[in-house]
């Protein structure tokens, strides 16, 4: 059973929108409490051996290769939709 000591002191910063759908679908995935946890873990580095700014070109390098299959899909479904 894990022990959570009890934390007192609170930082805060801003993110932009996709910044946050970012970190929300980075902390499901990683199985994290919350995004404070996510974020606090990270911080710390006890939770991966991967430095984060490696993590975050990995996700840019992801949402690019995503971004260009859904652009071919598009061509793809505009050409057979297209009459010969």
């Amino acid at each position: 059973m894990a022990v959570f000591k009890r934390k007192n002191r609170m930082i805060s910063f801003r993110v932009s929108e996709e910044e946050y759908r970012q970190l929300q679908s980075a902390t499901l995935s990683a199985g994290a409490r919350s995004i404070s946890d996510y974020a606090r873990d990270n911080l710390f580095c006890r939770c991966q051996s991967e430095p984060a700014a490696a993590i975050g070109k990995r996700v840019e390098s992801i949402s690019e290769a995503l971004a260009t299959l859904d652009s071919e899909i598009k061509r793809i479904r505009s050409r057979l939709s297209d009459p010969l």
